[in-house]
């Protein structure tokens, strides 16, 4: 079983702003996608607070637990890891691979939501826009996690070092603006409805259609 401690850390944080918002405010059922569930602690964690949502967890082969981590390669481990996390819920489906970039997204299904947790910094350009493109063909309410920047800089000096360092490492990654995500989730037909400062410097935003 894989145990990320910045998981351990942000899961509550992460989960109690979901529960503001719908499909997982009111308590109904719903379909649930996460994008790079990586060790599993995070959909466990959700599928636990919120047990009439049906969450299908993913992650992608050419991903990693960070940006300094090697590939993941083989997701047998981390497919075992998810369902280790998961075990005894059964609103917690089987993880499947996706590539958010690429991947058609209607073998997964409908959505009432997706969420994706420190996925874009750490990817290229192509990937958010896939995730925007699923995530709108999917009909969801979209939640995306991670450090970004607030009306063209950085909310922190140590946010600021951390794009450097991320920029140096692969010029296509990078923190990325509020304002660019917004702009091209408009382009799918997504509104920018709130922009939820968090720990450590990150902000969760929510698109809705």
């Amino acid at each position: 079983m894989i145990v990320s401690p910045s998981a351990e850390r942000n899961k509550q944080p992460i989960a109690e702003v979901l529960a503001r918002y719908e499909p997982f405010a009111s308590g109904a059922e719903a379909r649930c996608l996460e994008i790079a569930s990586g060790s599993g602690q995070h959909v466990a964690h959700f599928a636990r607070t919120f047990p009439r949502v049906s969450f299908q967890p993913t992650e992608y082969a050419g991903g990693s637990p960070g940006p300094e981590a090697p590939p993941y390669g083989d997701l047998a481990a981390v497919f075992a890891s998810i369902e280790a996390h998961a075990h005894g819920l059964d609103n917690v489906l089987e993880p499947l691979a996706l590539d958010a970039a690429a991947d058609p997204w209607a073998a997964a299904g409908a959505f009432d939501a997706v969420v994706c947790c420190n996925v874009m910094h750490i990817a290229p350009w192509a990937v958010a826009e896939g995730i925007l493109r699923g995530s709108a063909a999917a009909g969801a309410t979209l939640f995306a996690y991670g450090p970004f920047a607030v009306g063209g800089a950085h909310v922190s000096e140590s946010n600021e070092a951390f794009d450097a360092r991320l920029r140096a490492q692969d010029e296509a990654w990078g923190v990325r603006d509020t304002a660019d995500v917004a702009a091209r989730a408009e382009a799918h037909g997504y509104a920018l409805a709130d922009v939820v400062p968090m720990p450590a410097n990150n902000r969760l935003l929510v698109f809705t259609r």
